[in-house]
């Protein structure tokens, strides 16, 4: 009868399998380095429980039509292409994203809080962040305050934190959203921000799985067909 050796995992490596161990070796150091990467963040200094009503940031009132690039990386994995978000109020929209190259492509619908995926590849339907941080893309800020809620004031904006759990960090300066971010314990989760040159980058942290959108163009239409929601 074989020993074997129980690893960390939970598996069982036998020492008469030296290569299958040093596979499961390699894998769990992996993860440890991935897991050491998550950045931590830092406590938010100045903060202060709120004096007066949280910010919120609704659609305008007109439907519009956003124009876009689009950039997926994790990993040694990069795929890109073109976007269009069409964006209702209160809180609908529909993006319609395309593989550059004509590799395929697909549709994500965001009410409210949910979202719903049509057909895609799987690296698309990977790509997308969740609702909350799609809304804070187009400009909706709506997450309600919690019993642990601080606000920090800047020269240029504020700095809100909701919490307790998930924690929520968002930067708002001049009427709009330039950092969101989703923290367990002093983890960070997911991140939004928009960079000096406009672009928004998204990162899910765990992952390392990055998505970055650049605004090319965004229109004000007339009220969208009831069809762009059929699913």
């Amino acid at each position: 009868m074989h020993s074997c050796r129980v690893t960390p995992s939970g598996s069982c490596v036998s020492p008469a399998d030296p290569a299958r161990a040093r596979r499961v070796a390699g894998a769990l150091l992996a993860v440890a380095a991935l897991a050491a990467c998550v950045p931590r963040v830092k406590p938010l200094v100045g903060a202060e429980r709120p004096r007066e009503p949280l910010p919120r940031l609704e659609l305008p009132p007109h439907a519009q039509r956003i124009v876009f690039r689009w950039r997926v990386q994790e990993s040694e994995l990069e795929i890109r292409g073109d976007g269009a978000a069409r964006v209702a109020p209160p809180d609908s929209a529909r993006l319609d994203l395309f593989v550059g190259g004509g590799l395929g492509g697909g549709a994500a619908w965001v009410v409210g809080d949910s979202l719903c995926l049509g057909p895609a590849p799987e690296a698309l339907r990977r790509a997308l962040p969740p609702p909350t941080f799609l809304w804070a893309a187009l400009g909706r800020f709506v997450i309600p305050p919690g019993r642990d809620t601080l606000v920090a004031r800047g020269d240029s904006g504020i700095t809100v934190e909701i919490g307790p759990s998930p924690r929520w960090r968002a930067e708002l300066r001049g009427g709009r959203i330039v950092r969101l971010e989703r923290v367990d314990g002093e983890k960070l989760v997911d991140r939004l921000e928009r960079r000096p040159d406009g672009a928004l980058a998204y990162l899910h942290a765990p992952s390392r799985r990055q998505l970055v959108l650049e605004v090319q163009r965004v229109d004000s239409v007339a009220p969208f067909d009831a069809a762009i929601w059929d699913r």
